[in-house]
């Protein structure tokens, strides 16, 4: 499933760009940038997605430009902006556990619990 939306991503790429390529060129390019990805000892694959996607589609009768554009664009959608809302979903977590820790009250030495039990600690 995930690849099946990655899939759509890309052609969703493609159509906000204004292209309409063949479905079968748009599958082949990403197979292929994945391929590309498992063979690249660099982490995150260090750019060489992109690159070979963006290599493959302009081999294959888009212009470079857009080549390019489409292989950014996937990228920016795919990974950095899940990468952005979980960012702002953890920030926003952690200031809800501080104002939570601030707010609690203090126990004071009226508190039955730790109230001292006399000297010898018994009753």
């Amino acid at each position: 499933a995930s690849v099946a939306c990655d899939l759509l991503a890309v052609y969703v790429a493609f159509l906000a760009l204004g292209l309409s390529p063949r479905p079968g060129i748009v599958v082949m390019g990403f197979v292929l940038a994945m391929s590309g990805l498992a063979l690249m000892a660099v982490p995150g694959g260090g750019g060489s997605f992109e690159t070979i996607m963006a290599a493959f589609y302009a081999s294959h009768g888009l212009e470079p430009s857009q080549s390019i554009a489409v292989a950014i664009l996937y990228r920016v959608v795919a990974f950095w902006l899940p990468v952005l809302v979980t960012a702002a979903i953890l920030l926003w977590i952690m200031r809800s556990r501080r104002r939570r820790i601030r707010r609690r009250p203090s126990r004071s030495t009226d508190d039955p619990a730790t109230r001292s039990r006399g000297a010898s600690g018994s009753r």
